[in-house]
Formats: C-alpha cells, sequence, structure tokens
C-alpha cells in the first residue's frame, strides 16, 4: 500500500510538472527529474507485488491441507518443529468407510468374488453391546500376489462405518460362503437335552416320538 501511494503521488506530480513545462513554466530538467521519480515509483509497485507474492507462497506452506476426510490418529511434529522434505507429519486414518484385510488360503480363493456381499463379525461390538457384532461387507479386492512363505492371499472387505462404532484395530473375523447344501434346521428350543444325548420330538402317525439326533452347526 505504500508503494502504491508514492506511485499515485509521482503520477500526480509528473502530471502537473508535464502541464507547467507545455506552459514553459519549469525547465527541461525539473520535468526530466520528475519522470526519473515516476519512474522509480513503477519499480517501486512491482519490487512490493512480487514481495507479496513470495510471502504468500510461504504462507501457503504453512497450511497442511489431507486429501481425505478422516481423524488425525497420530502426529510427529510439535509446534516450533522443522518440517523437514518428505517426513511425515501427521497420520490421518479415513473412517467411513473401514476396510477389513484377511488371509485366505490359496485352496480357497476360488470361492471368493470381488463385489460379493460378505458377513463379518466384529466381537467387539457384541460385547461392547454399542451395536450388532454381524455386519454385511462388500469384497473389494483380492491382491494377486501370494506371501511366499505362508501361500495366502489378502482379501480386503470394506464396511460401512456411518455411524462410527468400528475401530481401526478391531479384530474381525469374516465368513465367505463355498456353496450350498439341503439342510434340516430346528429351533434351539425343540432339542431336547438328556446327559450327553440329543434329540427331537417328531410327529410320527400322529403322536410325537422323540428321536436322538447328531446335531451339526449352530446358526444364531
Amino acid at each position: 500500500q505504500g508503494a502504491r501511494a508514492v506511485l499515485e503521488n509521482s503520477e500526480a506530480n509528473v502530471q502537473r510538472i508535464r502541464n507547467l513545462y507545455r506552459e514553459k513554466a519549469v525547465s527541461k530538467q525539473a520535468l526530466d527529474e520528475v519522470e526519473t521519480g515516476y519512474t522509480r515509483a513503477q519499480a517501486g509497485v512491482k519490487a512490493a507485488e512480487g514481495a507479496l507474492q513470495e510471502v504468500e507462497a510461504n504462507l501457503g506452506y504453512s497450511s497442511v491441507a489431507s486429501p481425505l476426510d478422516g481423524v488425525v490418529v497420530r502426529k510427529f511434529v510439535q509446534p516450533g518443529d522443522m518440517a523437514a522434505p518428505g517426513a511425515p507429519l501427521f497420520t490421518v486414518e479415513q473412517q467411513d468407510p473401514m476396510r477389513v484385510v484377511v488371509e485366505v488360503s490359496e485352496q480357497d480363493l476360488v470361492y471368493i468374488q470381488t463385489d460379493r456381499s460378505v458377513l463379518t463379525e466384529i466381537e467387539a461390538l457384541r460385547v461392547g453391546k454399542v451395536g450388532q457384532a454381524g455386519l454385511m461387507g462388500k469384497v473389494e479386492a483380492v491382491i494377486p500376489s501370494a506371501d511366499p512363505r505362508s501361500r495366502t492371499f489378502q482379501v480386503k472387505v470394506v464396511l460401512d462405518n456411518s455411524d462410527g462404532v468400528i475401530r481401526s484395530g478391531m479384530f474381525a473375523r469374516v465368513r465367505f460362503q463355498k456353496d450350498t447344501r439341503p439342510g434340516l434346521l430346528v429351533p434351539t428350543a425343540a432339542v431336547i437335552q438328556r446327559g450327553q444325548l440329543s434329540g427331537v420330538y417328531v410327529i410320527a402317525k400322529g403322536k410325537a416320538r422323540l428321536r436322538w439326533v447328531r446335531l451339526g452347526k449352530r446358526f444364531g
């Protein structure tokens, strides 16, 4: 602003001296002096504008913007520290959606398809009573290269975390469906336990008869 004020004053002064010179009221030397001052004022404004651009550029480096919406979970610097090129400043964690990474054996890889819905169980949600332990996720990607030591492949499953109940580092178990087969399901309340034996009542010829059975997996 100071440089522009000097320029405006020099411009008004040079116009005044030019008018006086045309009327032969001042000498050519006086006109040359004010025009030289006017040129210097123009150069001063350009120099001030260049310095201002440099200051604004340096000021921009003091503002750090994250490329994603998330939460700062770790800080590597404190106020007053010198920042080094290439050195991390913060760790920003995206919390919605959340990604689960599981290891799958090469024999089971044939059953996994991208964009397929899978059941994901997070036991911490059941214990904390903050939500349902079973969540439906979607297979996002299958890493095409295997771990040479374990011969397992990484599978990434994406979970919706709009309510924010899932935290980074929680243990998750993902269930991939291999195939389907017919089966007989009965309510748990219908199962009779007598020692080590399990049985159910079956209607036969209009009468309820107890039959011992061998139970399979429990669902729910």
